[in-house]
């Protein structure tokens, strides 16, 4: 191993004792700040990593992936992407630290194994991957550019969102030529498991989108200069609790009734509309809306089928995945299941950084609601498992397959491992389907 010295930028990394101290003093700062999260293997990796740049020595990929996470040379370590991942992670959360008292802040540059203290100078311009990830902000925040989830994100207020979404509803029913007198059921994807049921509750239709609440964060002259999500800040009646909690903090931070759309909702609602006309025809107008304009009073009166991800499934969470056989990770980045505890976790993120085949998530489910109409679920954990779940829901031969799965249960839910490389899926395969039970929550008399 090779000792540190100064890098292409200039900045010294010789583990001096000033400098050491210096290091020592920012790790301190970032396990302290709850930034690191509780993932024991992202925390192995940051203290292995600190532990060696101290030292004045760089680690390769093997000595990482043997000290770190135990895999041995027979695993086939320079195909596996875990380490790449997680430093991949660690980077992101690294940038959510504030810069010490002389404007030095603790990275990980790409493509190497080492901490290193940037200097103000440096840090003034950060990198095009810096801009385009996770910044400083409340606990869990990422940036409005939209790199945690990849590709473009579209910045809109709800109401701008529901326009869109009403406009190509409009738009995919006329290119697909429906007419008020063709029937219903012609279609043989609707007499799916899936689908059939949606076409016997004789509601209209809620098409949830799921979108994410942004917000912004002011510099000291109180102009905003950045775009901010967070999973638990959903609103703004949120924001200002949290605000509230935290007054300082709080008030780098400003409402802007901002919301925005993943990348693969487009497509995926492109899909996804026709079917719903052709299975609802006769059952009153269908109506586009966003999740965050949802409310739980809607089930009175509609069917529900929500298309997006997991992580913005907002009201809907709780009633659906009561009766569901898995527990979603806050973040919607991971299912586990209740019985078995096996982790389902997507490890898909920006295709521009690597290369490389991935693993995303497929979730669908189908249960009746509370007073007599139906819920059905159309998700993934990130935008090209939202892709492939409108294209699973919609293929006769995966509907088929699943059907054979379930067969007539009430309640049911699958999950589907889809291997993508950069933006695209490239293939996807089912890996549990079951029958679920109705959660309590369902189970409510009407009110009427």
């Amino acid at each position: 191993m090779s000792d540190f010295g100064p890098d292409a930028s200039g900045v010294s990394a010789r583990p001096d004792d000033d400098w050491q101290d210096r290091l020592r003093a920012a790790a301190e700062v970032a396990r302290s700040s709850g930034t690191l999260g509780k993932s024991a293997q992202i925390n192995r990796l940051f203290e292995f990593l600190i532990e060696r740049s101290l030292a004045g020595r760089i680690p390769k990929e093997i000595e990482v992936a043997q000290e770190v996470f135990g895999l041995s040379v027979s695993e086939q370590i320079g195909h596996d992407a875990t380490v790449r991942m997680s430093i991949h992670r660690l980077r992101k959360k690294l940038e959510d630290l504030p810069a010490n008292t002389l404007g030095e802040r603790l990275v990980l540059p790409r493509g190497e194994y080492r901490l290193q203290l940037l200097a103000p100078a440096d840090a003034a311009t950060p990198s095009p991957e810096a801009s385009a990830s996770r910044r400083e902000g409340p606990p869990g925040a990422s940036d409005g550019s939209g790199a945690r989830r990849g590709g473009w994100r579209s910045r809109s207020t709800w109401l701008a969102a529901g326009v869109v979404l009403m406009l190509l509803l409009s738009a995919v029913a006329a290119w697909r030529g429906f007419s008020p007198q063709r029937a219903a059921g012609d279609d043989p994807r609707l007499r799916s498991a899936f689908w059939q049921p949606l076409a016997r509750a004789h509601f209209p239709v809620l098409l949830v989108s799921g979108d994410r609440y942004t917000f912004g964060e002011v510099d000291s002259q109180g102009k905003v200069f950045r775009e901010l999500r967070d999973p638990a800040i959903t609103s703004s009646e949120v924001l200002d609790r949290y605000k509230s909690r935290d007054a300082k903090q709080g008030e780098r931070y400003v409402d802007l009734n901002l919301f925005d759309l993943p990348s693969a909702m487009a497509p995926a609602i492109a899909v996804i509309a026709p079917i719903v006309s052709e299975a609802t025809r006769g059952q009153g107008a269908n109506t586009p809306i966003t999740s965050s304009r949802f409310t739980t009073d809607m089930l009175k009166a509609h069917n529900i089928v929500y298309v997006g991800l997991l992580s913005d499934l907002r009201d809907l969470c709780e009633p659906i995945f009561d009766s569901s056989g898995f527990e979603l990770a806050p973040d919607g980045d991971a299912l586990v299941d209740r019985r078995s505890h096996r982790r389902f976790q997507s490890d898909w993120a920006d295709p521009s950084q690597e290369r490389m085949l991935r693993r995303d998530y497929v979730y669908v489910a189908s249960l009746p609601g509370p007073y007599g109409n139906r819920i059905l679920v159309i998700a993934g954990m990130n935008d090209p498992a939202l892709a492939e779940s409108a294209q699973i829901v919609a293929r006769r031969a995966d509907l088929d397959t699943l059907t054979a799965r379930v067969g007539k249960a009430q309640a049911f839910e699958a999950l589907y491992e889809v291997r993508t490389f950069g933006p695209s899926s490239v293939a996807s395969q089912l890996i549990v389907a079951r029958a679920t039970q109705v959660g309590h929550q369902w189970r409510a008399p009407p009110n009427g």
